[in-house]
């Protein structure tokens, strides 16, 4: 599966239908009839959407070389994380470890 490009026509599905909320619900978001909580879910429902409007439009328009270097900088983090968990483990064992040889019962 290595060269092979992840296809984008999904994500300018999502850009379009995002999109689309946005311009669906515009017109009404001032129109908030039942008071703040009313007025509340329409600005947070546009602020979604403007939200997947942009993640979308930034993954269209992501060079495959700044796409290569995000994925270069998040596997690292991954390998720093694992490293980080595999010593917290490690001495997690030696406590219980060092307590059942000499701290119970002795």
């Amino acid at each position: 599966m290595k060269g092979k490009r992840k296809a984008k026509w999904p994500n300018a599905v999502y850009l379009a239908v995002a999109a689309g909320m946005v311009l669906y619900a515009l017109p009404y978001a001032g129109q908030a009839g039942d008071g703040a909580s009313a007025g509340l879910f329409w600005y947070a429902w546009l602020a979604f959407a403007v939200l997947i409007a942009a993640a979308n439009a930034n993954v269209l328009l992501m060079s495959e070389a700044k796409r290569t270097e995000l994925l270069r900088i998040k596997r690292a983090r991954m390998q720093r994380l694992e490293r980080k968990l595999e010593q917290r483990l490690a001495r997690t064992q030696a406590k219980k470890a060092s307590a059942r040889r000499g701290g119970i019962g002795g």
